[in-house]
């Protein structure tokens, strides 16, 4: 009888409160408000980063577990340094490990709220793509040899969705997304629906993030990220695959190469970042045009503005006991 009863509660817990989503750009402060909220109504994270997901990542990925963690209580947090660095790992792969983490969280009578600013992780949730593992096809890239990269980036714009979030950075991935794309088809599942999640951004000047991101960097860099990627290099971790982790990485080894000074390296960086963190806002400003609503967090607001903001507009109470047993 317990059981049924906790089953029932559950039941209305979950028809009441739909999962919270925290996005932003890269240093909007979208972390703090999801552990602030995570505190208020004791759910669980499940970070939606494509690059947190490796393990041995940390100042080169913004990885600041310390903030999960305040006057020694820890707040639950899931899909961050799960996956080892020589893995691949893309948008299917992280489909299958957010639902399972999801599954796990709702099991424990918990509820999940989900962070990040990676927009096709993000969308993925939210829009309910389908995709599925596909093998390499010879006969696709015998002929993918052949086409300039201007035929393969036309042809990758005119297919539906993309599968990892780094598709058009190199010739190689263009044809994997392309291949992917090929033989999945894949599209979104579902129109948006209310009921599913409500979403909220943290949204800045340009300017304003902008001098964020650097005064952020400054301090990734004084904290050690140039020997964080000396390290990895130390251990066996080729160039090529730190090159494939993202920008900070890729700058880091032009600098430990001698190609580029400290100062260079701090500013061309520096201004990619922030390049970066515009097209973070393009592609939530793309998902507003499918259909998902974004209640917008200025963040110019004290936290403590923001995570009153936020829970103004969530109308039922998501805490709730549920009888263990």
């Amino acid at each position: 009888m317990r059981f049924v009863w906790r089953i029932v509660l559950l039941e209305i817990f979950l028809r009441s409160n739909p999962m919270i989503t925290i996005l932003g750009p890269t240093a909007s402060g979208k972390t703090a408000l999801a552990v602030a909220l995570a505190r208020h109504y004791g759910v669980e994270i499940i970070s939606a980063d494509s690059r947190q997901v490796y393990d041995r990542l940390f100042l080169g990925v913004g990885k600041d577990l310390d903030i999960y963690e305040t006057g020694g209580v820890s707040v639950p947090y899931h899909l961050i340094g799960h996956v080892s660095l020589e893995a691949h790992y893309d948008l299917f792969s992280f489909q299958q490990d957010f639902q399972k983490a999801k599954a796990d969280i709702l099991a424990r009578g918990k509820h999940p709220l989900m962070c990040g600013g990676t927009g096709l992780y993000l969308e993925a949730v939210l829009l309910d793509y389908q995709l599925r593992s596909v093998p390499e096809n010879s006969e696709w890239r015998d002929r993918a040899g052949d086409m300039s990269d201007e035929a393969l980036l036309a042809m990758f714009l005119s297919l539906s969705v993309p599968h990892n979030q780094t598709d058009t950075e190199t010739r190689t991935r263009l044809i994997r997304a392309i291949e992917i794309a090929m033989a999945t088809g894949a599209t979104s599942s579902k129109t948006w629906n209310p009921e599913d999640t409500m979403v909220f951004g943290i949204a800045w000047e340009p300017a304003c993030l902008r001098e964020r991101i650097l005064y952020r960097l400054d301090q990734r860099l004084k904290a050690g990220m140039i020997a964080e990627v000396s390290d990895l290099l130390a251990i066996g971790v080729s160039a090529l695959r730190l090159d494939q982790l993202g920008l900070e990485y890729r700058y880091c080894l032009k600098y430990l190469s001698g190609e580029l000074s400290l100062e260079d390296m701090r500013h061309l960086l520096g201004r990619e970042i922030c390049r970066y963190a515009k097209r973070q806002r393009t592609w939530f400003r793309r998902m507003e045009k499918r259909g998902v609503p974004i209640f917008w967090v200025s963040g110019e607001l004290s936290l403590e503005k923001q995570e009153l903001y936020v829970r103004s507009k969530i109308k039922s109470p998501m805490r709730i006991s549920v009888p263990q047993g």
